[in-house]
């Protein structure tokens, strides 16, 4: 009986590190960008890409083409912010500078980090296009941009929600900027429910998109993140859709502006 007894307690001194071991080491996988992200970092006839110590900057080569506002981008938490390149590089090939802010800690921190915002505040201010920077984000990087447009910046011209359920707590009705909420309707991270909770609270000239089959993860090019749900779409149908939308939001706000 002894020896059962401690049998039965290695066993599950083993199933319980081998959990461990999956629950960390999954987010870790899931969170890397995919190859075609990593690719997307690469200047081209269509693109310049530059990297500095705190953004990764996407701009049009044909500066005649150079749309009047750009793109400030968030990521979402843990996730490797090259996973949003090839977003950045739709965009600045549509003609619209644009910016990948990675988060501190890769926001483990939250959203009220005082750094990430004088970085991005330094951007904001910083020699660029004459209607001003649509800011936007993924999820966790949603509540970023949600939280600098509240602040009624002068240079902010358009706000751009993916796969996030903010506003949660800050009351955006009032500003007269265009908006945008991209959500997928199989998101198990931002839920459709918690997202339509912040429509009252969202810009009134906010423009809603509803992937319909989309998740969380697919709005990236990175790994199945947990606690999502799987995608009745393939991630290209799901990233396409994404990318018309944010494209659209930025021709507005440019047209908004212009």
């Amino acid at each position: 009986m002894k020896i059962f007894s401690r049998q039965f307690r290695m066993m599950w001194a083993v199933v319980g590190l081998t959990a461990v071991v999956v629950l960390v080491m999954w987010p870790v996988i899931a969170y890397q960008p995919e190859p075609a992200a990593r690719a997307a970092l690469v200047s081209d006839a269509l693109v310049r890409v530059v990297k500095t110590d705190s953004a990764i900057g996407f701009f049009p080569t044909d500066t005649a083409r150079a749309g009047g506002v750009g793109f400030l981008f968030f990521p979402e938490t843990l996730v490797d912010p090259i996973s949003y390149a090839p977003l950045a590089r739709a965009t600045a090939e549509a003609g619209f500078p644009t910016w990948i802010m990675p988060l501190s800690h890769r926001g483990v921190g939250g959203t009220d980090d005082p750094v990430l915002y004088t970085r991005a505040e330094a951007l904001l201010r910083a020699t660029g296009p004459a209607g001003g920077w649509v800011v936007g984000g993924h999820s966790h990087g949603a509540g970023v941009a949600t939280r600098m447009a509240a602040t009624g910046h002068g240079r902010i011209a358009g706000l751009v929600v993916i796969g996030g359920s903010d506003p949660k707590d800050i009351d955006l009705s009032p500003l007269l900027i265009p908006s945008a909420k991209i959500v997928g309707t199989r998101d198990g991270v931002a839920s459709p429910d918690a997202v339509r909770e912040s429509a009252m609270l969202s810009p009134v000239e906010t423009v809603w998109t509803w992937v319909e089959g989309g998740n969380h993860s697919a709005f990236g090019w990175y790994g199945f993140q947990p606690g999502d749900h799987r995608a009745t779409i393939s991630a290209e149908e799901q990233r396409a859709v994404m990318i018309r939308a944010v494209v659209e939001a930025l021709r507005r706000a440019e047209g908004w502006h212009g």
